[in-house]
């Protein structure tokens, strides 16, 4: 009598036991290989799991150290009282900025691989600004631009290089500034401003002829700007 065939279902049945049958001889006869192995996935899962938190964390007490320090740097942490003495006010307004100076430097120094970290940069040059130390100031201001120049506040920051260029009467230094943000981010709402900037910066180093072309690149190139008035005056002033 012939042999009955196996159906289908019989037939993937049989393979299920015969692969299930050959893992468990394998899982016997490799034991010791099996259990490391587990151990190793288990491990590597934990450290990455790990890892993760811990990365999670960090930026979660960046963000919240960031988050102290504008507090500060905005003046909301408490209000301070008004004082009729106008130097009192002064000084009041750079402790301020002092304080603010402070918790963006702790945001750097704890956390400087945070998404954080770059606008603490960013933040760390206005309070120089403000302070009136100017020469940090263009550190932290070059430094943003130049490690985040993509970044939003990359404009801003060439914009404050260069006005902390002028605060210490270094014109063509700030000239440069200026012009690395023209050229850099030609689509930025700064751009007209900075023609007159540079044109400024220009009327101080006496190249009258460099600053009428600034002036005039306004009024070429963006003649609905808000600085079109400005310009024209300027220009009028130099050709008298």
């Amino acid at each position: 009598m012939s042999p009955k065939k196996l159906t289908k279902r019989e037939l993937r049945e049989n393979k299920l036991v015969t692969y299930t049958m050959l893992a468990i001889r394998y899982v016997r006869g490799h034991l010791t290989q099996v259990r490391t192995g587990v151990i190793l996935a288990l491990a590597i899962i934990a450290a990455i799991s790990f890892s993760s938190f811990r990365f999670r964390k960090i930026e979660k007490e960046a963000e919240n150290q960031f988050v102290k320090a504008m507090a500060s740097y905005r003046g909301e942490e408490g209000k301070i009282e008004e004082k009729k003495d106008e130097q009192k006010e002064e000084q009041a307004e750079k402790e301020k900025y002092e304080k603010a100076l402070k918790k963006f430097q702790l945001v750097l120094d704890k956390y400087p691989r945070s998404s954080s970290a770059s606008e603490a940069i960013f933040y760390l040059g206005n309070c120089y600004y403000e302070s009136g130390n100017y020469e940090k100031a263009i550190e932290s201001f070059d430094k943003y631009a130049k490690k985040y120049p993509r970044r939003e506040f990359a404009p801003l920051a060439l914009v404050s290089l260069g006005n902390s260029y002028e605060q210490k009467g270094q014109y063509e230094e700030a000239v440069q500034a200026y012009e690395r943000l023209v050229n850099k981010h030609k689509n930025s709402f700064l751009v007209p401003r900075t023609h007159l900037d540079i044109g400024r910066c220009y009327e101080e180093l006496g190249e009258e002829k460099k600053a009428e072309e600034a002036y005039q690149r306004i009024l070429d190139f963006f003649p609905q700007s808000s600085w079109v008035e400005d310009a024209q005056w300027r220009i009028g002033r130099i050709k008298k």
